[in-house]
């Protein structure tokens, strides 16, 4: 039996079946062939009811080396099935789980790509065609989507094209059905020959708020009841988690503007006149405030995730976060919020190694390093200025010290009362979060450093020392002094840069085992195999702390 349909008896299992047909080669080849010279370089896709994420993978596979073929860079997808969001490439980032809850006139990509449920393919794909915020949208649809007057209606509204690419069944398919289909390309851009970057002059925002907000201006107000607004606080049941409490709160606060919104419509067009407020100032803010409110509910969510978080340094956190965001503002629902944190942590452990090697890379200097036994090439002179993208492949194979000087240029507060705002206890933030990835690091490496930074007061040239917890209570984890000149002293301790040299070593592939470790680091057999492997990878699912 094929993956696909073991996979389909899994959802059949957990009711979560919903009419998964996978896309063929031959669909996704046709659509490949279309975006062939309309879109260059990196690209954002996004694939409603994305199944396991094969789409991404086959299009990798047909765009390898040909020409005038886009960079799939940032890959979305909205999925419902819990088993296929599993199954999916971790480089796929789940922006929604119910499309029918979900919008995507706030999800700004480049393509969107459907192969929609049959049962619903007419109101999917009229709702895919009006809120789409992409110059493109490729759909798989059964052949009497000609005949649908929502599909038509949609594409008038949008003022777009449509072309049928491609037409054949699923007879030959990893899951079998007898309907015939097309390959639709619908086109949101305005010039006629289907090329650049310019979109159609229709906001899929507009068409959604028309909608759900009639201000009639001709005949002065419509008769729609005002909602009462929903009060934030007060009424949370005790013992839910975080997920359940936050997807409350949000919904309370976008009801609450909703209703705002709803009582406007209800308003005179002369008095909204008078006030100086028109249909396109309203329309904009309320579309500044929804994705407003969604960022910052995702963003409480994320600052909550301290199993994922507390092991991220401050860059790989503002990279994770600003990769969940970019193109996209995901809807904030229970569902929504559970496959983003299954996507969390699928992605955190290629963080959690990337981040390892910047730190050291950062930590390296003519002042920190000694070269492996088998290199012996160092040019002190040219170290400090070589740090361009090639800088790993002129200084390699060496290791750092356990005494490291740091050149920070921001460290002990100056005399200038004016700088002030900028340093915590003495010393400059950039200085903390450089200690605190320096702790991330090490704590992922299994020492459990407390970083307690921001509550000393820090004083040019003062030891101050840090613990770490161990199986026999805190002991020391190393001293850092910081300098008026910007530079940051830190002693650390042996088993630490130990395990810091031996994983950046094996990360970089500058060694394969522990025994070359051994060989190389000129360290014992059994630090080096203690080692080895040791950065933390994260594969539990509770990441989240229970409500309060």
């Amino acid at each position: 039996m094929n993956t696909t349909l073991k996979m389909v008896e899994t959802l059949k299992e957990q009711e979560q079946d919903f009419e998964w047909y996978p896309t063929t080669r031959g669909m996704i080849a046709a659509v490949c062939n279309n975006m062939r010279g309309r879109h260059n370089g990196g690209i954002a896709v996004l694939d409603v009811g994305a199944g396991d994420g094969r789409l991404f993978p086959i299009m990798d596979e047909l765009f390898q080396g040909v020409k005038f073929a886009p960079d799939i860079v940032n890959r979305f997808a909205i999925e419902k099935a819990q088993a296929l969001i599993q199954a999916m490439p971790a480089d796929v980032c789940i922006v929604g789980t119910d499309f029918e809850r979900d919008t995507l006139i706030d999800k700004k990509v480049d393509v969107i790509f459907s192969n929609p449920p049959y049962s619903l393919f007419e109101q999917l794909a009229a709702k895919i065609i009006k809120e789409a915020n992409a110059v493109d949208v490729y759909l798989v649809m059964p052949e009497r989507w000609k005949n649908s007057g929502q599909i038509s209606d949609a594409i008038k509204k949008r003022d777009a094209r449509a072309a049928v690419l491609y037409s054949d069944s699923f007879l030959t398919a990893d899951r079998k059905a007898r309907a015939r289909v097309d390959v639709v390309h619908i086109s949101m851009r305005s010039n006629s020959f289907g090329y650049g970057e310019n979109k159609s002059d229709v906001d899929p925002f507009a068409i959604w708020f028309d909608e759900h907000f009639p201000i009639d201006q001709e005949t002065g107000k419509e008769k729609e009841e005002k909602q009462k607004a929903k009060q934030n606080a007060g009424n949370l049941v005790e013992g839910r988690n975080q997920v359940e409490v936050l997807a409350e709160l949000y919904r309370a606060d976008l009801d609450n503007l909703l209703a705002n919104y709803k009582a406007v419509s209800g308003l005179d067009a002369t008095l909204l006149k008078e006030l100086g407020i028109d249909v396109k100032t309203i329309r904009e803010g309320l579309k500044s405030k929804i994705a407003g409110l969604k960022c910052k509910y995702w963003k409480e969510l994320f600052d909550k995730m301290e199993s994922i978080t507390k092991r991220l340094t401050k860059k790989s956190r503002e990279s994770m976060l600003k990769r969940l965001q970019d193109h996209t503002q995901v809807d904030f629902t229970i569902e929504n919020a559970y496959a983003v944190v299954c996507w969390a942590l699928k992605n955190a452990n290629q963080y959690i190694d990337k981040q390892l090697l910047e730190v050291y890379q950062r930590m390296s200097g003519p002042e920190n390093v000694r070269n492996y036994k088998s290199n012996s090439h160092f040019e002190a002179d040219t170290w400090r200025y070589c740090r361009g993208e090639d800088w790993w492949e002129t200084h390699h194979h060496y290791a750092l010290e356990y005494r490291l000087v740091l050149e920070n240029y921001h460290a002990i507060m100056p005399a200038d009362p004016w700088l002030r705002s900028d340093y915590e206890s003495g010393l400059h933030k950039d200085a903390h979060d450089y200690i605190g990835d320096i702790f991330v690091v090490a704590r992922n490496l299994g020492y459990d450093v407390i970083n307690d930074a921001e509550q000393r007061e820090w004083e040019s040239n003062q030891p101050e020392e840090f613990l770490y917890w161990n199986e026999d209570g805190p002991e020391l984890f190393g001293e850092v002094r910081a300098f008026k000149n910007g530079n940051i002293h830190i002693k650390a301790a042996r088993g630490f840069m130990e395990a810091l040299n031996i994983e950046a070593a094996r990360l970089n592939g500058w060694i394969k085992s522990a025994r070359e470790a051994a060989n190389q680091l000129g360290l014992p057999a059994k630090v080096c195999e203690q080692y080895f492997g040791s950065n933390l990878q994260l594969t539990g699912s509770k990441l989240l702390p229970a409500a309060s």
